[in-house]
């Protein structure tokens, strides 16, 4: 399979995955982001989206259609319906909703501060999630913790140390100073109850959709600070003020 799929590919995925035929009049690249190939497909009853990549990957497809599923109806927030996921002609796949893109405007941006604060009222008794998923390629563990602080020095902090030090991009005398930051950190950050989070809110993972509603996609959700979603937000460039 090469980069750049046949239509016959699209044809037998969206078979499969809703059980009829459809035909294909277009299929329109996206941005996958840095992991996966995207496009649209535009067929005669109308659009879906897709994510695919080589098999030989890790298939990180199965716990995002769970990430999304987790997100409907927790906000007024736009996500995409994840419809299917599985494997064809040796790709991974994940077919679902296409979002009509819009414009930047202020209500956009007012609509997604309003729809994550949203999101946030939704909170669980411990820190984590019932399953561990994906922070891009990382795996990302959410075993549950009672404290917040807790759980973010050992299946956070910890998780990336231990990467930095066996690819050997930091030395021990580093990674002393690192961890005397984690008794310092009930001084600096609040023990907050566990929030529904979307996981990875940077400006690549929301857009515009029509009529100004705010959408988010490629989540990495577990219960955690509310902090920390907000921390996102000013990677790679941040949010508008309005937000």
């Amino acid at each position: 399979m090469t980069d750049s799929p046949k239509h016959h590919f699209f044809n037998q995925i969206l078979a499969k995955a809703l059980g009829k035929s459809f035909k294909v009049l277009a299929v329109n690249r996206k941005s996958g982001g840095c992991i996966s190939h995207a496009a649209e497909i535009v067929t005669e009853k109308g659009a879906f989206f897709i994510k695919w990549e080589a098999a030989s990957t890790t298939n990180t497809f199965a716990t995002e259609q769970r990430d999304l599923d987790m997100l409907q109806g927790k906000s007024s927030l736009r996500v995409p319906a994840p419809l299917s996921w599985g494997e064809m002609e040796g790709q991974y796949f994940l077919l679902m909703e296409a979002i009509e893109v819009g414009s930047n405007t202020a209500s956009y941006w007012e609509n997604l501060g309003n729809g994550i604060a949203e999101l946030h009222q939704h909170t669980a008794k411990d820190h984590g999630l019932l399953y561990d998923n994906f922070i891009g390629r990382l795996v990302q563990k959410n075993t549950f913790t009672s404290s917040w602080h807790q759980f973010f020095i050992e299946q956070r902090l910890n998780v990336q140390l231990e990467l930095a030090l066996k690819n050997k991009l930091d030395d021990t005398a580093f990674a002393r100073k690192y961890t005397s930051l984690y008794d310092k950190l009930p001084n600096i950050i609040p023990d907050l109850p566990p929030s529904l989070l979307h996981g990875d809110l940077w400006s690549g993972n929301i857009l515009a959709a029509a009529g100004n509603h705010a959408c988010v996609i490629d989540p990495a959700v577990y219960y955690g600070s509310r902090e920390i979603e907000i921390a996102f937000t000013y990677l790679f460039g941040g949010f508008d003020p309005l937000f």
